[in-house]
Formats: structure tokens, C-alpha cells, sequence
């Protein structure tokens, strides 16, 4: 039997994570998913308060609250469903279940950063859909919306949004989810303090370099100048570079996540089977 991965016990984890997500979760997924109907309707009645005329939510308000929707969900889904197997009694139960440490990191993975966002993008699009079908909303649907603007830019420089999008909703839902089985205790909190701290350390890296490069005026317009000449000779492959540099970007970030995702895992598990050992030890021990 191959001891990292055999489909069938792939399946069996990723059932049982996606009904854990359904119990755990559940409720919340589907109050979430109706925020085009419930947001109109809390919009029409303040209406009603403030200036006596119902009136409904127009795109941007509905982008907006789709936005908070969203990252509601990417702060909450993880370490509501997945948080607890830092617990001492439920990651004992977790990580007794018959999957190898891959299996589980696989399976966790895909749900928290695939099939929870696709199925929250999904049925919110079609929400929204019925909501304007009742005129509770105005205006183009967000599914319309967001394909008609997948590409931002002109005909010399066009960036893929949809591509941009997708990729950063499941790298943000991977982060939370390492904090998640991370921290033990304020998973978010910490875990956006951490985001925060890689931040600001960033900036004290490359503030330096820009401060040396516009304090050294001649360098500066000298590399501006070979910038702006690579540009105007590069035109029309500079579309193909900057998307070729996002990809590389995203590349190197969900590498290090997914390495660190399933060390994480590996290392739970390996934590637990020498809490085990030194339990039944403990016993053997208090017997004789």
C-alpha cells in the first residue's frame, strides 16, 4: 500500500472534510450566499428611514458587498472548520483518522482554496441573479460584470483580472488556513498581525533602495531613461512580461505556502504520534 497517497483514502478525508465543512459551516456559507437578497432589502428599508423612497443597491454597492462577503469567508471558513485540530482532544480524533499527512494536506487544501470559494462565487453570481430578477438590485449582474471584465488595460498592456482574482482569493484562503492550523489560540489575529509584520518588513527592505536611487539623481534618470527605452522597444511584448512576471510572482508565493502548509501537517502528526507514545508509555509504566 503506498503510505502517501492512495486515492481511496483520499476520497474517504475528502468526504469527511467536505461534510465537516457542511456541519461546521454550513449555516454561515448559506447566510453569506444570500447576502443580494438580504443586503437590498436592509438597503431599501435605511432608505426608507433616511430619505422616505425605496431605493435598491446599484453595481458598485453590490461589488462592495460581494468583496465583504468574500473576505468574511476567507477569515472565517479556515479556522471554523480546520482550527480545531490544534485542540489537544479533536486533533487527536483528526489525525487518527486512516489518511497519510499528504492525503489530509491535499484534501484541506482543495477545500478551503478551491471548492468553497468556487461554490461561494457560484451561488452568490446566481443570487444575485434572482435578486435582480425581482428588482431587489439594479443594474448588470456580477457574473455578467466580471466577465466582460476580465482584462484590464488597452490593446498595448492588458492584465488578466479574472486570472488575478481567483489566484489571490485561494492564496489569501491558504493563509488564514495555515494560521489556522498554526496558532492555537486568535488564529486571525495573529495571522494578520503576521501579514502585517512581512509588510512592514518589506518596506524597511526597499524603502533603502528607492531612497538611494532618487538620492543619486543622475543613476535614477540614467535607469529611468534605459526603462522607459526598453518599454518603447518592447511595446508589443510588454503585455507577455508583465503577465509572465505576475505568474512568476504567484508561483514562488503558493510554493512557499503549500511547502509550509504541509510541514505544518506532517509535523501535527508526528506531534501527536510521540504524544501517544509517551502516553502509553506513561501507562506501562503506572501498571508495574
Amino acid at each position: 500500500m503506498n503510505n502517501t497517497f492512495n486515492f481511496r483514502r483520499f476520497f474517504k478525508i475528502f468526504t469527511y472534510d467536505i461534510n465537516k465543512s457542511i456541519k461546521n459551516y454550513g449555516v454561515t456559507f448559506i447566510v453569506l450566499s444570500m447576502m443580494p437578497i438580504l443586503s437590498p432589502l436592509i438597503y431599501g428599508v435605511l432608505s426608507l428611514c433616511f430619505s422616505f423612497e425605496w431605493n435598491v443597491p446599484g453595481l458598485i454597492s453590490r461589488c462592495a458587498i460581494f468583496a465583504t462577503g468574500l473576505a468574511v469567508l476567507i477569515l472565517s471558513f479556515a479556522p471554523s472548520v480546520f482550527g480545531k485540530i490544534t485542540d489537544k482532544r479533536y486533533g487527536s480524533e483528526y489525525l487518527m483518522i486512516p489518511a497519510s499527512p499528504f492525503e489530509k494536506f491535499l484534501s484541506m487544501t482543495i477545500v478551503t482554496g478551491i471548492v468553497i470559494p468556487f461554490a461561494f462565487t457560484l451561488s452568490y453570481g446566481l443570487m444575485d441573479l434572482l435578486a435582480l430578477g425581482v428588482s431587489l438590485s439594479e443594474g448588470e449582474s456580477l457574473l455578467a460584470f466580471f466577465f466582460n471584465h476580465r482584462v484590464l488595460g488597452n490593446e498595448g498592456v492588458a492584465i488578466r483580472m479574472d486570472a488575478i482574482f481567483i489566484l489571490s482569493t485561494c492564496l489569501y484562503s491558504l493563509i488564514i488556513l495555515l494560521g489556522s492550523i498554526y496558532f492555537k489560540k486568535f488564529k486571525v489575529g495573529k495571522t494578520l498581525l503576521v501579514l502585517f509584520a512581512l509588510s512592514i518588513l518589506m518596506s524597511w527592505i526597499s524603502v533603502p533602495v528607492i531612497n538611494m536611487l532618487v538620492g543619486n539623481a543622475q543613476v535614477f534618470e540614467e535607469l529611468a531613461l534605459n526603462v522607459e527605452e526598453w518599454i518603447l522597444a518592447n511595446t508589443d511584448k510588454l503585455e507577455i512580461y508583465l503577465n509572465i512576471f505576475i505568474d512568476v510572482v504567484y508561483i514562488i508565493e503558493y510554493a512557499v505556502l503549500l511547502t509550509l502548509l504541509y510541514l505544518r501537517v506532517r509535523k501535527i502528526k508526528q506531534e501527536e504520534l510521540w504524544n501517544s507514545r509517551k502516553t502509553d508509555l506513561y501507562i506501562c509504566k503506572s501498571a508495574t
